[in-house]
C-alpha cells in the first residue's frame, strides 16, 4: 500500500504532501478524507480549485508517467474517467532557490535512507531537475545533482546517460557552491516520515 499515493496524507500526520482534492481507487471516487463520493460530477462542481492542478495515477506512476497539469474543469472532466486509480491535488509552489535551476519544472530533492540498528541513516541526497520541458525524473529526461552531507550541491549534475552538466542547460545556473537551505530540517523530516513506513528498511 505504500506504493499508492492516495494514502499518503491519511497515513502521515502533518502537511508533508500536497493537498488532495479527490481520489479514485479501483474505479471508486473518494474525497480527501477517503470517504466515498456518490456523485463525482456534483462533488467537483462544489470544489474550489486553484488551477493548474495535478492529476496523476496513484499507483504505477514511476518516471512521471501519465502526470497531467490540468488547467480547467473541462479538462478535468475529460481526464479523470480515463484512470482506475488516481489522485487529484494542488500543484506545489516551489521555493525561489530551487526554482532558479529550472522554473519550468517542479524540481525535487530525493533523500535515500537505510535503517541501521533501528535508526534511519542517510545514504545519499540529490536535487532532481527537469530539462528541456521534462519532469524532474531522470528516466523522463531530467538531470540529477548530488548533495553533500553539509547540504552543498556537487559541481555537476548527470542525466540517465551519465552526461555531465556543470550548469543547468536551460537556465545556465551553475551548481558548484550552491547550498540547500534548511538542509538539517530536510533530513530530520525525511527520517520522521520513514519511521512511519513499516517493513521497509530502504
Amino acid at each position: 500500500s505504500i506504493a499508492n499515493k492516495s494514502f499518503y496524507n491519511k497515513w502521515f500526520e502533518g502537511s508533508y504532501f500536497p493537498k488532495d482534492y479527490f481520489h479514485k481507487i479501483d474505479s471508486q471516487y473518494y474525497d480527501k478524507n477517503l470517504e466515498i463520493i456518490e456523485n463525482i460530477d456534483n462533488y467537483i462542481e462544489g470544489l474550489s480549485f486553484e488551477f493548474p492542478i495535478v492529476l496523476k495515477p496513484s499507483i504505477d506512476s514511476y518516471g512521471g508517467r501519465d502526470i497531467h497539469f490540468v488547467n480547467s474543469l473541462e479538462e478535468l472532466s475529460v481526464l479523470h474517467p480515463q484512470f482506475s486509480n488516481l489522485v487529484v491535488q494542488e500543484k506545489l509552489k516551489q521555493s525561489s532557490m530551487i526554482s532558479r535551476f529550472n522554473p519550468d519544472s517542479i524540481n525535487s530533492i530525493r533523500v535515500c535512507l537505510l535503517k541501521v540498528d533501528g535508526e534511519f541513516v542517510v545514504i545519499n541526497t540529490s536535487l532532481r531537475m527537469g530539462k528541456d520541458g521534462s519532469l524532474d525524473n531522470e528516466t523522463a529526461g531530467g538531470i540529477v545533482c548530488s548533495i553533500s552531507e553539509e547540504g552543498k550541491l556537487n559541481n555537476f549534475a548527470v542525466d540517465k546517460f551519465c552526461t555531465k552538466y556543470f550548469f543547468h542547460p536551460n537556465t545556465e545556473v551553475v551548481f558548484d557552491g550552491e547550498v540547500i537551505p534548511f538542509y538539517p530540517s530536510l533530513i530530520s523530516t525525511s527520517q520522521k516520515i520513514a519511521k512511519n513506513i513499516f517493513n521497509t528498511d530502504l
